[in-house]
């Protein structure tokens, strides 16, 4: 019978709970209002700040116009980008200067420079070291973001959470100034180093092809020396045979003398009735002569003539006659003449000279931004709560109470 009354007693009755929590209606709400002033501190001790968000464009072609002339260039130097013809080439268009931009503003550099400039920061890290004070720097840069397209979102966005709405417009627009500064200054030292390295590619081709030079011209150097020895040996055998001239060789092109077998260091001589000799010829000119037509058959005064023609020929003859010169002088004179690396240059200063404030576009006078202290908010959580925490106290305390009056 007892354990009976024990399980009847331990059932829950929803209606008398419902009239504990009447009765103790004050106590709930009490409890709420303790709940909302907490809330209401809450909100008073937080610091307000704001989430700001824009979008933010490539600039349009328009703006880039005035860098058509270095595209034009770089495409008929050869050295327009090209991801699988020339993909180490470069180019100017609104693509490139925005990932150049992207970039330049993920590395938080002019972020962290402009934040090293505020007074907010400055009284927020001034306790810190070094470290401590790169380390939170950082931190407050990262509130500013650059975020990339998505599924929800077509276009690149400028954000950030601030404690002064227009602070922060202020801080992220300075950034954005400095990062174009940058872009700009890297787009310079891009066409710097383009230049450089084209005009010491070309210094690479003009050394070889000037040493090449050099070599063939030593070449026809020592070709001159032999074959002015060998006209030095047939104007003596010329002279000693009394040969001034021979049309008949001329005309004949090489003689009308009769032929005689002759041996590899003897030539006979039968051109002239009643005049048979044997004439000494050095080896290293054996090869020159022909038993056929001997060359000193065209007499001393021609072949004098050309000795003087060979030892007063001028240096740029000397060029003309090597053999191969004038192709390789061919390929020097463009090399020399290239004005690649000066035309860069000068596109590299007037870069300089222009404005990169339009190269990205965006606008934060529009840009869309939420507070993030919402104190009805608070105050309505603040109410749920302390209601609920008034009525767990109540019942948790009559159901407490019950248990004693049974025991």
């Amino acid at each position: 019978m007892s354990k009976n009354r024990s399980k009847f007693d331990d059932d829950i009755d929803f209606f008398e709970y419902f009239e504990a929590t009447i009765d103790a209606k004050w106590k709930i709400v009490a409890i709420t209002f303790l709940a909302v002033l907490v809330g209401v501190s809450f909100t008073l001790v937080k610091a307000n700040s704001f989430k700001v968000s824009t979008p933010i464009h490539p600039p349009g072609q328009s703006v880039l116009v005035k860098y058509k002339s270095v595209n034009d260039f770089l495409k008929d130097e050869g050295l327009y980008f090209d991801g699988i013809l020339n993909p180490l080439g470069y180019k100017l268009d609104s693509t490139t200067i925005f990932d150049a931009f992207v970039v330049e503003f993920n590395d938080y550099d002019e972020m962290i420079e402009v934040l090293s400039k505020n007074n907010y920061v400055n009284k927020a890290v001034k306790d810190l070291d070094m470290v401590e004070k790169q380390r939170a720097l950082a931190h407050f840069a990262k509130q500013f973001e650059l975020t990339p397209p998505s599924k929800k979102v077509k276009y690149w966005r400028l954000q950030f959470e601030w404690h002064d709405d227009y602070e922060g417009r202020s801080l992220l627009n300075d950034a954005i100034q400095l990062t174009l500064i940058k872009v700009r200054s890297n787009v310079e030292n891009d066409l710097y180093a383009l230049a450089k390295a084209h005009d010491l590619h070309n210094s690479f081709r003009l050394e070889a092809n000037r040493e090449e030079l050099i070599t063939m011209t030593k070449s026809q150097l020592n070709k001159d020396k032999k074959r002015v020895n060998f006209l030095i040996a047939q104007s003596a055998i010329a002279k000693e045979l009394g040969l001034a001239e021979n049309t008949d060789y001329a005309k004949a092109g090489g003689g009308t003398a009769s032929k005689e077998p002759t041996s590899r260091s003897n030539i006979s001589l039968n051109f002239t009735p009643g005049l048979s000799q044997k004439i000494f010829v050095p080896y290293y000119l054996r090869d020159n002569v022909s038993s056929d037509n001997p060359y000193y058959l065209r007499g001393y005064k021609a072949i004098d003539k050309e000795l003087q023609l060979i030892k007063n020929r001028s240096q740029d003859e000397l060029l003309v006659n090597a053999e191969g010169n004038i192709d390789i002088m061919d390929r020097i004179i463009p090399l020399e003449n290239d004005v690649t690396p000066s035309q860069l240059i000068n596109t590299a200063k007037y870069i300089e000279d222009s404005s990169s404030q339009d190269w990205v576009e965006y606008n934060l006078e529009v840009a869309e931004s939420i507070a993030q202290k919402k104190p009805l908010l608070y105050i309505a959580l603040s109410i749920l709560i302390g209601g609920m925490l008034g009525i767990i106290f109540v019942l948790i305390s009559y159901t407490i109470r019950k248990r004693k009056g049974i025991a």
